[in-house]
């Protein structure tokens, strides 16, 4: 590590610490050992797991001279860092920033690296530092990497076995039986892709490591897969976790806007909004933005996804189910896995798929998608803009109110809420997915995605049965007589369209999908209205 990089870093007192993600198997523990033996002076402080796995019994102490008295290695003894608890993590890592050199008025080390669990979501790890206001005054998080089996990555893209099928949660320590269940509940969910690409999307520096145990095609196709999920990240093609450390430590590459926007998916919506070319080259590898303004039919868009991926829904009790109402029961996992495969490989080869669905008969929410490899999910977790209440609206002419109406049409954009009619207004409800795959068809995919938008018969009478409930709504509250107190008035005009008697929307009635939240609910009210990521 140079000498002239150490004084740079200087300038901000706190500690620099590197994250390391990656499987169980990909070589995180073999890095470790690299980088203690070539650390080149600079003094390394550990965090890790379990002080066994990392093999530095005191016998490899004195032979390799691996821990000194100016290092340090602690062990995380009280939960596993991939747990959702992390006090323990975070008290350790304040303990560390605070011990001073024996003889010099400075830290006693240069840089902390943590060594995470193998279902561990970096993402995660990196808002328990951000979200700590003691903590972001003594640490600064200066790295994230990720270990890759290069040799295994095919086969983790393809699989559709949760972490704790895989066993990747085994032999986690935990301080009690009730945080290991926990720990799992937090896992039990998450499957091996999804966890595989939020490791590589959300990472500063990825390592393909056993690169000498993949094949060269299979090597090529790991490296741009990872180069396309994250276009930020530096990878590195390693053997027995051999990278040079200045690649891992005090590179100061980390910055949590810039990194929790590196993934491919988000900077191809980003490039589709300047009109920019957002192909992707290198062994077929393209991607595109489906955008249209129509909304889709719920069940023909619920067949497509069951039809094309094995498929998950996130309900409104945040615990994902698997949907298997279009399918065969009796199919096994890995049958189903197949059956996706086989279907969607008409479209090419689908790795990403990322962004917003609008449902016609839910024009409250956000269907919220997400896919990597076979598996894909859709939830809720927000609500289109155009439906916030007014206090929500920021005032016209404001730099607020031009972000909040930024994906309105531009008819729309200049109109003030009460000018908006409340069934023809569009908002910023819309159909935008980004799709990233190896040699996609494009006409294909967009033809399937466009056939399960409503006809425009089918939206016009979904609109005039919505104009009809606005118009029972309006006269049910015409007919309060008002006493003069606001406050009575409204009450009594609640009371009186609680009272109308349901009419369900046309399409209701074929509408496969979960309940989602209930956004005219006071207390969902109180949620951020607006779009995540």
């Amino acid at each position: 590590m140079a000498a002239m990089e150490l004084e740079a870093n200087k300038k901000d007192d706190r500690l620099p610490v590197t994250i390391l993600s990656g499987f169980l198997g990909a070589g995180k523990t073999t890095l470790l050992k690299h980088m203690l033996t070539n650390r080149g002076g600079v003094r390394v402080a550990l965090l890790v797991n379990d002080v066994g796995a990392v093999n530095l019994d005191e016998k490899l102490i004195k032979e390799s001279r691996l821990v000194r008295a100016n290092e340090k290695l602690v062990e995380l003894t009280n939960g596993c860092i991939c747990c959702t608890r992390r006090d323990d993590l975070l008290r350790e890592v304040k303990e560390l920033s605070e011990l001073r050199h024996e003889t010099e008025d400075k830290r006693r080390f240069d840089c902390l690296v943590v060594e995470s669990t193998g279902v561990s979501d970096p993402r995660s790890v990196a808002q328990a530092f951000a979200t700590d206001e003691d903590l972001a005054t003594r640490a600064r998080l200066d790295t994230l990497v990720t270990v890759v089996d290069a040799s295994a990555f095919s086969e983790n893209f393809s699989s559709v076995n949760t972490a704790v099928e895989a066993g990747m949660h085994d032999g986690h320590d935990h301080a009690t039986k009730e945080e290991e269940e926990a720990c799992e509940d937090a896992v039990m969910s998450e499957n091996v892709v999804d966890l595989l690409v939020s490791q590589v999307e959300f990472a500063d520096t990825i390592l393909l490591n056993k690169s000498d145990l993949a094949t060269p095609a299979r090597l090529k196709q790991a490296r741009i897969t990872c180069e396309k999920l994250n276009p930020r990240a530096t990878v590195l093609e390693t053997t027995n976790s051999a990278a040079p450390l200045d690649q891992l430590l005090l590179t100061n590459r980390f910055d949590f806007e810039a990194t929790s926007t590196a993934a491919g998916w988000v900077q191809s919506l980003k490039q589709a909004g300047t009109g920019r070319d957002t192909t992707l080259g290198g062994i077929g590898f393209q991607n595109f933005v489906y955008k249209k303004r129509t909304p889709f039919h719920p069940k023909r868009l619920h067949d497509f996804l069951a039809e094309h991926f094995v498929f998950y829904e996130v309900s409104s009790s945040d615990q994902a189910s698997e949907e298997e109402g279009s399918v065969d029961p009796e199919k096994t996992l890995e049958q189903r896995r197949a059956r996706a495969a086989k279907n969607s490989k008409k479209f090419g080869t689908l790795l990403r798929s990322k962004g917003w669905f609008w449902i016609g008969n839910r024009p409250v929410g956000i269907g919220e998608w997400s896919q990597a490899g076979v598996i894909g999910r859709l939830g809720c977790n927000a609500q289109w803009r155009i439906t916030a209440p007014e206090e929500y609206w920021p005032e016209q002419g404001t730099p607020e109110r031009a972000k909040f109406v930024e994906d309105f049409p531009d008819d729309e954009k200049d109109e003030d809420y009460e000018d908006l009619d409340q069934v023809t207004a569009i908002g910023d409800r819309r159909n935008e997915i980004v799709f990233i795959g190896i040699d996609l068809e494009r006409d294909k995919l967009e033809k399937a995605l466009d056939a399960c938008l409503l006809t425009t018969q089918e939206w016009m009478q979904h609109q005039q049965w919505h104009q009809a409930q606005v118009d029972r709504i309006e006269a049910a509250e015409a007919k309060v007589k008002l006493t003069g107190d606001a406050d009575v008035d409204d009450a009594a005009k609640r009371a009186a369209v609680e009272a109308l008697p349901e009419v369900p929307a046309p399409l209701d009635a074929v509408d496969p999908f979960e309940p989602w939240p209930d956004f005219d609910d006071e207390e969902e009210d109180e949620k951020e209205m607006e779009m995540g990521d």
